[in-house]
């Protein structure tokens, strides 16, 4: 019964949040002063639809956070430096080698994150055997 109530409660917490949370996604949507409430829609049903189909694929809180993870690492750390990198470059036409070291960001981020949605095993059973510190249990 607390299990229950725990998620009962836990599932009100979401529904509180949840709208904050994409209210944050949808603001570039739409930009004070410019009409296009269509996009505001379309986006906000593109975000509930991903959100929907995700949490229909995945049922395993493990793997969605390394999931998460990955793409937040692929996104936050290759695609936006390298957009704002690319449109600062363009600005002051900077050298070449500096968009050489954008490129290669935006690759190895990239390739680093597609990696770690792949390679999401941290091979736990090996190391107990290896392990140097043995446990009391």
């Amino acid at each position: 019964f607390s299990g229950n109530l725990a998620r009962l409660f836990a599932g009100a917490s979401v529904m509180g949040v949840y709208p904050l949370i994409l209210k944050s996604m949808i603001a570039t949507f739409h930009p004070p002063g410019y009409g296009g409430e269509r996009n505001v829609h379309v986006g906000t049903g593109a975000i509930v639809a991903g959100v929907l189909l995700t949490s229909l694929c995945l049922s395993d809180l493990g793997k969605l956070n390394i999931i998460n993870g990955a793409m937040s690492t692929g996104v936050f750390v290759a695609v936006v430096p390298f957009l704002v990198g690319s449109h600062l470059l363009d600005r002051v036409r900077e050298s070449f080698f500096l968009r050489i070291a954008l490129i290669s960001l935006l690759i190895f981020g990239l390739l680093g994150s597609a990696l770690a949605i792949f390679l999401d095993d941290n091979y736990d059973e090996k190391l107990i055997t290896a392990c140097v510190w043995k446990t009391s249990s």
